[in-house]
């Protein structure tokens, strides 16, 4: 944050070497544990935004987007689903991003109170590096309401839409440290997909603290999809110690249909 909050600046990023596994695409291929396939995800994941505060709490931003991807240590016992995509094992996505948002939250790792809003563009293309064209559109809101000194009922909606010829492993999911907790990442993806969740947070004596939420997503490979009937619901419980002030460490443990897993980080999920 600079010049009184005229500029932010964000970089996100992730370099890892992972053991995971891939579904494929739709629920019903996310539905069928016993045919995902095992490799090891090497990832280098890079996101700056720098954003310009228009007038208040409206901020317009700028970016790029490069996500570099290599499935290696195949198990070649488990059905090819990785083999079988347009892309194969390796894929490069590389795009520009531009976003409007709102953004009123009195402390962004741990807001009592506010609302943050946010519409993303980004175009990814040959013309810049990318293996294949295509665009991802990403919509975020969220609010937060202080009860009194020690209850915080928190809320969000999310959505992630894609069109034109999206690789495999840059297709929106349900299920992560994020939102949809309870579900493995990346067992459910496909196009489009949106999801919700209600947290209430409650602050014990000294530095600890307790949450609770619900939420739902669905997804499918077109909007006309989305309206399928098709839910997935999460739910769960997590504690928090506050290590500094207002900043917790958490750890969640989510429950979805059939599945559930636990969660440990700084900063709260949204």
């Amino acid at each position: 944050f600079f010049a009184q909050d005229r500029w932010r600046f964000f970089l996100t990023g992730a370099l890892s070497d992972t053991p995971t596994y891939y579904w494929g695409q739709g629920f019903a291929a996310g539905d069928k544990d016993s045919h995902k396939q095992a490799y090891t995800a090497q990832v280098l994941d890079l996101q700056p935004m720098l954003y310009r505060r228009l007038v208040n709490n409206i901020y317009l931003g700028v970016g790029w987007t490069l996500d570099i991807q290599h499935a290696a240590q195949i198990d070649e016992t488990d059905p090819p689903k990785i083999q079988s995509t347009a892309q194969g094992c390796s894929s490069l996505s590389n795009g520009g991003s531009v976003e409007i948002s709102w953004d009123d939250r009195d402390f962004i790792p741990n807001p009592r109170k506010g609302q943050y809003a946010t519409l993303r563009y980004t175009h990814f293309a040959p013309d810049v590096g990318s293996d294949t064209r295509f665009d991802e559109y990403q919509l975020h809101y969220s609010r937060y309401h202080a009860l009194n000194d020690k209850d915080v009922l928190a809320w969000e909606t999310d959505g992630a839409f894609t069109q034109g010829d999206v690789p495999w492993n840059m297709l929106p999911l349900l299920g992560s440290n994020h939102r949809m907790r309870g579900y493995y990442e990346g067992r459910y993806r496909d196009k489009n997909a949106i999801s919700g969740q209600l947290e209430y947070r409650h602050k014990l004596s000294w530095r600890h603290g307790v949450v609770g939420w619900v939420g739902a997503g669905t997804m499918g490979s077109s909007l006309h999809h989305l309206d399928d009937g098709r839910w997935l619901p999460s739910a769960g419980v997590g504690y928090r110690f506050e290590f500094k002030p207002r900043v917790n460490v958490r750890l969640d443990y989510g429950v979805g249909k059939a599945s559930s897993g636990f969660y440990f980080q700084v900063g709260e999920a949204f």
